[in-house]
């Protein structure tokens, strides 16, 4: 990615962040939310899947068929009447949507992260080369949007190839009604949600232009690495984890309490040091041309794991709750309260106040609206995950500051991120080390095991600075009282 975006321009990058935005809220209602069904532990996929198929696919072919005409009206109503043919190339993602629905749900469902981290990884080596191969030839958007469409038909067929058991198409009136009954409130959420995530494009990119979007897409981008690294962890194992645990609240609650916390230890740190090392981060891996999009990466920082956050919950009402009709209406209080928000920062600032907007609505509406939702639906209190997740998030502002410090005393890019990011990553280990150790597998088996247990060896390490201070305050302690002990025996 970073060596690709050497080599477009911000509008460039820009158009294609329009194509993006319209086949990412086009595919959120490709399959009418009906795999959803599948994933959850408590149906039968022998008798649901045939149905699914076949709904999924229609309706994929369907609204794919109607972004490939629609194509150029919605270019020009995002302000980039370019982006029309790599709108066109992205229909082709959306139709491989319904292709390959029921297999990655089906393995979804079996908890076989490990076979769809391999068909991810198989498709990454041929699009990335369609894409150098493209971004070279001066294609542009039709780069990644090409490279888009190589990439999920390689995932499709490889999971496909990987799934125990395969199933044909088919119908049956009973299923369809059941399906559509789970499926559409999700849909609907899942439009809702997609529409959340891409309202800031829309609104810079139709009063900015392009050029503007391209530098707020890369720092957008920049502020989800959380957020890329965990979404396809959770969305693969939350529901059908919380739909098994549906009828247990405390065991729902205890699982919901450490799935945040693996977020918070992961996703915090990532976050603030992103934002302390906002300037050299731009400057050292996509280039001095793209270094307007610092600042606003340094806001929109926070917003990446506390998406990650919102996504637990809203797994918890579709499979913790059995909810999904909840969801959309968070989904839709998230929206109505973003829209305005977005278009007075876009108006005030910019892309800055675009910034501003998403990390200001999602800690004041999104975040309170959650917990009541979940506390609601399904009886479960977040007090445990907020007591949690505070000091962690703390913990990562310390190291940020510390990254900071260190960063303004340097002048080469270079020397400025791997010099911070080193020491930031130092604090960062020496506050939370020993919880840190909480959230790895126990397992010792196989390749994560194998990683699992040399991680936990580091943490131990990192704990030891902390654990010497601990026992030398204590031992002093006793000493101290050892003589008032005496005299008073005495």
């Amino acid at each position: 990615m970073a060596v690709v975006v050497r080599l477009v321009t911000p509008r460039e990058f820009g158009v294609f962040a329009v194509a993006f935005t319209v086949h990412a809220v086009v595919t959120s209602m490709s399959e009418l939310g009906v795999v959803s069904v599948l994933q959850r532990g408590d149906t039968d996929p022998d008798k649901l899947a045939p149905t699914v198929a076949t709904v999924s696919l229609v309706s994929a072919a369907t609204v794919a068929t109607g972004m490939y005409l629609l194509a150029a009206p919605l270019a020009t109503a995002l302000g980039a009447d370019e982006a029309a043919p790599a709108i066109r190339v992205m229909a082709l993602a959306v139709l491989m949507v319904g292709v390959f629905a029921v297999p990655g749900a089906m393995l979804a469902r079996d908890f076989q992260q490990n076979r769809i981290f391999r068909a991810n990884l198989v498709a990454f080596v041929p699009s990335s080369a369609l894409l150098l191969v493209l971004a070279s030839a001066g294609e542009g958007a039709l780069a990644f949007a090409w490279s888009r469409v190589l990439g999920q038909l390689v995932v499709g067929v490889v999971m496909a190839l990987s799934a125990d058991k395969r199933y044909g198409f088919g119908f049956d009136r009973g299923v369809l009604r059941f399906v559509l009954g789970v499926g559409l409130p999700l849909a609907g959420a899942n439009l809702v949600g997609y529409t959340l995530l891409n309202i800031d494009y829309a609104f810079i990119g139709r009063l900015l232009g392009p050029v503007e979007l391209g530098v707020y897409v890369l720092a957008f981008n920049v502020a989800n690495w959380s957020m890329s690294l965990l979404n396809a962890m959770i969305n693969g194992v939350a529901v059908p984890m919380f739909s098994r645990l549906r009828h247990d609240p405390a065991a729902l609650a205890r699982a919901l309490w450490r799935a945040h916390q693996a977020v918070a230890v992961i996703g915090w740190p990532i976050a603030a040091l992103s934002a302390a090392s906002a300037g050299p981060l731009i400057e050292t891996v996509y280039g001095r041309t793209w270094i307007a999009a610092a600042p606003v990466l340094a806001v929109l920082a926070p917003y990446g794991v506390l998406a990650v956050h919102a996504l637990l919950y809203s797994n918890v009402l579709v499979g913790g709750a059995a909810h999904a009709r909840m969801l959309l209406y968070v989904q839709l209080i998230w929206l109505a309260t973003l829209i305005p928000a977005m278009w007075l920062g876009v108006q005030w600032e910019g892309v800055m106040g675009a910034a501003v907007a998403h990390v200001v609505v999602i800690v004041l509406v999104v975040a309170p609206t959650y917990l009541i939702a979940v506390r609601r639906m399904s009886g479960v209190s977040s007090s445990g995950v907020i007591r949690t997740v505070v000091p962690i998030a703390c913990a990562a502002v310390l190291a940020a500051g510390a990254d900071w410090l260190v960063a303004e005393q340097l002048t080469s890019p270079w020397s400025r991120l791997l010099s911070g990011l080193a020491v930031g990553c130092m604090v960062y280990l020496l506050l939370v080390a020993r919880l840190a150790q909480t959230v790895l597998p126990d397992s010792e088996n196989g390749t994560l095991g194998r990683l699992s247990t040399g991680l936990r060896r580091i943490l131990e390490l990192a704990d030891l600075p902390r654990s010497a201070l601990m026992h030398s305050v204590v031992r002093r302690n006793s000493n101290k009282q050892q003589p008032h002990l005496s005299n008073s025996e005495g």
